[in-house]
C-alpha cells in the first residue's frame, strides 16, 4: 500500500464516521415494549402522577366527609335517646350567641344559629336574665328561651 492509498482509505472511514454520527442525532430508536410494560414521556408520567395525587385528595376528603356525618348520625341517634341536664349560668354581658354555643356543647341543643335566631326573633334577646337556669335536652326553643327570660 502505498501514501495515496492509505490516505484514501483513512478519509473513507473518516467519512463513514462522520456520515453515522449525524444519522444517530436524527434518527430517533425506540426502545421495543416489553410484554407488561408501557413506555411512557416524562412529562405525561407527571400529569398523570398529579392526576392520581388529586383524585386521592378528592377521595380523602369524600372519606373524611363520609365518616363525619356517619359520626354525627351516630352522635344525633345517641342524643335523642339520653336526656342531658345543664345548670346554665348566665353571666353580666353574654350574648345569644355564647349561650347558644354552651348550650350546645352540653348538647341540650342542637344547632346554634336556630337557637339564636328565636331567640332575636321572638324578641327575648334584650329580656335575657342573669341567673343561674336548670335546662335539659327535651326542653323546645320556647321552653328555654321562656326559662332564661323569666
Amino acid at each position: 500500500m502505498n501514501k495515496q492509498s492509505t490516505r484514501a482509505f483513512s478519509s473513507g472511514i473518516l467519512f463513514v464516521t462522520v456520515i453515522l454520527l449525524i444519522g444517530v442525532q436524527f434518527i430517533e430508536i425506540e426502545n421495543p415494549v416489553k410484554d407488561g410494560y408501557i413506555i411512557v414521556k416524562e412529562k405525561d408520567w407527571k400529569e398523570n402522577k398529579r392526576q392520581i395525587k388529586d383524585l386521592q385528595n378528592q377521595i380523602d376528603t369524600l372519606n373524611n366527609q363520609k365518616q363525619q356525618e356517619s359520626t354525627k348520625e351516630k352522635k344525633e341517634e345517641k342524643q335523642a335517646g339520653e336526656k342531658f341536664q345543664l345548670t346554665l349560668v348566665i353571666e353580666s354581658g353574654m350574648t345569644p350567641e355564647e349561650i347558644a354555643k354552651r348550650l350546645q356543647q352540653a348538647n341540650i341543643i342542637q344547632d346554634e344559629e336556630a337557637f339564636v335566631q328565636y331567640i332575636v326573633e321572638n324578641d327575648y334577646a334584650n329580656k335575657i336574665q342573669i341567673g343561674e337556669f336548670l335546662v335539659h335536652s327535651q326542653m323546645t326553643l320556647e321552653a328555654l328561651a321562656s326559662t332564661i327570660t323569666k
